[in-house]
């Protein structure tokens, strides 16, 4: 006597495939059962028809037949029959499943389990579905439009423009670096989007900002930090008069040496430029000469200045004989006695002068 003791074992590989693979679902269901002869476990090869049924008893109407005749292994009592076709055959009522083995008829018929409907799924019609959106009975698989759509706050829909309310988002709503510049359209953010302090260095890219992003008189003292622009981050000739205020800079503002005669536009620098004693010796670079003042008065040149260090005695008097003219000179202490002149040393500096060799 033969005994089907288990129905309906879905291979796990078909379900697999299906969650894994996408919309593809095999077109096969296995069955699995028992088979004892008398007894005793079956272990042989057997035929084994399969008929699918609307119905458990005799008068139920065939859906179609999955197997004919094939020819199945039976190993200690088991045995596992695959049944091709059996999705396409399944419809919105239960179905059973009548097994003829070795031309004897297995009764009772086995009732399906849910796996068959299941496999369905991926090729359901839909008007088969139960539950869909009204969005979406129309059948296709486009996106849905604004009209389609109930606005909740702060989304606002008009027409078929869909946007957010302004000032809805805030930063807390932003993961970090959500938002880049292809995000953010040319001209879209201006200076009133920007609450004062909120950009620092921080959020500023090397270059990030040239001319063309600053309008005229943007930038103002209150927005440099002091120090933080130095020489090197000003290009040659960018400053003119025009752009530094009166007193702006300062000796502390010009490093030794900053501005030189090529820095100068020529009689830029007047008297009423420099401060009393703004301009010294130390300040005047050159050659510097030490001059003496001609204060004897038996020297030539008196009242003078004269980078020498001595003055030759001017002719004091003389006397006449015939045409012979005998001149006498004063000496250096003053005396007119010296047949010729003297060299009379000037031992105080009267102050300095620079050299004539000053390039």
């Amino acid at each position: 006597m033969r005994h089907l003791l288990a129905i309906v074992v879905p291979l796990a590989v078909a379900a697999q495939a299906a969650a894994q693979g996408g919309p593809f679902v095999p077109d096969v269901v296995a069955f699995a059962g028992t088979l004892d002869r008398s007894g005793a476990p079956v272990n042989a090869t057997v035929t084994v028809s399969a008929v699918l049924y609307d119905g458990a008893d005799g008068a139920a109407t065939a859906l179609g037949a999955l197997a004919d005749d094939a020819s199945v292994v039976v190993v200690d009592g088991v045995f596992v029959l695959e049944l091709p076709g059996l999705l396409a055959l399944v419809g919105a009522e239960r179905a059973w499943l009548e097994l003829v083995i070795d031309g004897e008829t297995l009764a009772p018929r086995a009732a399906l389990g849910a796996v068959p409907w299941a496999g369905r799924a991926a090729a359901a019609p839909w008007d088969g579905l139960v539950g869909v959106p009204a969005e979406l009975l129309d059948g296709d698989d486009q996106s849905v439009s604004p009209g389609d759509l109930t606005a909740v706050a702060p989304v606002q829909i008009s027409g078929d423009q869909i946007t957010i309310r302004a000032d809805s988002i805030a930063a807390t709503h932003l993961a970090a670096s959500s938002v880049g510049t292809s995000e953010i359209a040319n001209g879209s953010i201006t200076s009133a989007d920007f609450g004062y302090g909120v950009v620092g260095v921080d959020e500023i890219g090397t270059d990030a900002v040239g001319l063309d992003e600053m309008r005229n008189s943007s930038v103002g003292s209150a927005e440099i930090v002091d120090d933080t622009i130095t020489a090197a981050d000003i290009a040659y000739g960018t400053i003119g008069a025009n752009e530094i205020g009166f007193d702006a800079v300062g000796a502390a503002e010009l490093d030794t040496g900053a501005v030189d005669t090529d820095a100068l536009v020529n009689g830029a620098v007047t008297d009423v430029k420099l401060a009393s004693s703004a301009v010294t010796r130390s300040t005047i670079w050159g050659t510097e000469v030490s001059v003496r003042q001609i204060d004897n008065s038996y020297c030539e040149g008196v009242g003078g200045l004269t980078t020498a260090t001595f003055c030759w005695s001017r002719a004091c008097g003389g006397t006449v004989s015939g045409t012979d003219v005998t001149l006498r000179y004063y000496s250096c202490a003053g005396a007119c006695n010296q047949s010729s002149p003297v060299s009379c040393t000037l031992s105080t500096p009267a102050g300095f002068l620079l050299s004539e060799s000053i390039p």
